[in-house]
């Protein structure tokens, strides 16, 4: 039993991890960002993935700019 109850709580987890990453990929579409910073930007929970996201645009951004403004 305590097995099992186990093996549910692992699959409850990969689930509620695969939900929360197609939010994040959903959420990165929506800022016009690459879905490959899934990873980056992967929280316990939709609140720390949006601060994620946040600090990730601002970073590539900053790091965009910085790229356009040396080729200039």
């Amino acid at each position: 039993l305590k097995q099992l109850q186990t093996e549910n709580e692992q699959y409850k987890s990969s689930e509620s991890r695969r939900t929360l990453e197609a939010e994040a990929a959903k959420a990165l579409a929506n800022e016009q960002l690459p879905a490959s910073f899934v990873g980056m930007v992967m929280a316990d929970n939709a609140e720390g993935i949006k601060a994620n996201i946040a600090a990730v645009k601002e970073a590539f951004a900053t790091a965009v700019q910085a790229e356009v403004e040396a080729r200039i």
